[in-house]
């Protein structure tokens, strides 16, 4: 995700129904073909919330949608979002998190601050070796693109200013990433409350079990699975 989209707070004032839609189904133009069911099973939202949610990207940076007819006759859309240039700053998120549900089971409020997070997010060797008992065994040339957790320890105010939620709403968010393996609290580092934010979930969701609960909320025939 390009970094202007929270510095500029284009995120901020997105709905939050269009927080909770990720388009992980891109090819590498950046377009995306998913069914509007499949990014509600994604999301862990109705198809309601994903309708509102895909209404309010109208608008939003880089944020296109074409209609087409598919080979059966069907009207379809495809959602794209230009590539980003190769000097743009930018801050990724592992699939690992929507292919094991645990970004469906997060509550709205989760999904809103989770990419500020991101964004504010930093690393450090010294800090690192000092939490990761086995970071010292094996020192790489490069560590930092085998960490597995970054560091946060930004204001709870700018967190919810630029997440476009209210401070009162940070705690139960926090919770629920907490609770979904995506952050975990450290404790005070120099001074400040410090949170590791995992570069990919310690642990997922058992794909028959995200089935089950995703066949008893939405209609989905037997070959719609995770």
């Amino acid at each position: 995700m390009p970094r202007f989209y929270i510095e500029k707070k284009f995120w901020a004032n997105l709905p939050s129904s269009s927080k909770a839609i990720i388009l992980k189904h891109s090819n590498a133009d950046g377009v995306s073909f998913p069914s509007q069911l499949t990014i509600a099973i994604l999301a862990g939202v109705t198809e309601k919330t994903v309708r509102d949610g895909l209404a309010g990207l109208e608008g939003f940076p880089e944020y296109k949608r074409t209609r087409y007819y598919t080979n059966r006759g069907h009207i379809a859309y495809k959602y794209a979002i230009t590539p980003s240039s190769k000097n743009r700053r930018l801050f990724s998120v592992s699939h690992a998190f929507f292919n094991g549900g645990n970004w469906s089971l997060l509550t709205p409020t989760a999904k809103s601050i989770y990419f500020t997070l991101k964004h504010y997010s930093w690393w450090d060797w010294l800090i690192y070796s000092e939490l990761d008992e086995g970071a010292n065994l094996f020192i790489p040339e490069n560590p930092y693109i085998y960490r597995e957790f970054d560091f946060l320890d930004a204001d709870c105010e700018i967190i919810a200013e630029m997440s476009g939620i209210t401070k009162k709403s940070l705690r139960e968010a926090y919770q629920s990433l907490i609770k979904n393996y995506f952050i975990e609290y450290i404790g005070k580092v120099d001074g400040r409350d410090t949170w590791k934010l995992f570069v990919q979930p310690s642990t997922t969701y058992k794909p028959n079990w995200l089935n089950d609960k995703l066949k008893k909320r939405y209609a989905v025939s037997e070959n719609i699975t995770y």
